[in-house]
């Protein structure tokens, strides 16, 4: 079966983990797993923000984000300033699938 034909919250780390071929710890698939879960419910939220609830950098939440992008999940529509991340079909299907 393929990665997408996958079910559970496994179906998220291995589609996570493909990308980068890095392991990712307990907080960050549960940080990354809240990211998701923010973008799927609409609520726009910037880096910084994002930075101070889960007490990491906005480096690391950029790291995330980039993550969720490399593995087709979200994607960033509108200007850099007022745009948002939003889910792609692919991450539509994994929340399904969750």
């Amino acid at each position: 079966a393929s990665v997408g034909d996958r079910k559970s919250k496994e179906s998220v780390d291995v589609l996570i983990n493909v990308p980068t071929n890095v392991l990712l710890s307990e907080p960050s698939r549960q940080r990354i797993g809240g990211i998701l879960t923010d973008i799927a419910q609409a609520k726009p939220l910037r880096s910084t923000q994002w930075a101070e609830r889960y007490k990491v950098t906005e480096k690391t939440i950029r790291r995330d984000l980039e993550i969720l992008r490399d593995a087709g999940l979200i994607q960033f529509e509108g200007s850099k300033k007022s745009g948002r991340y939003v889910l792609t079909q692919t991450g539509r299907q994994q929340l399904i699938n969750e």
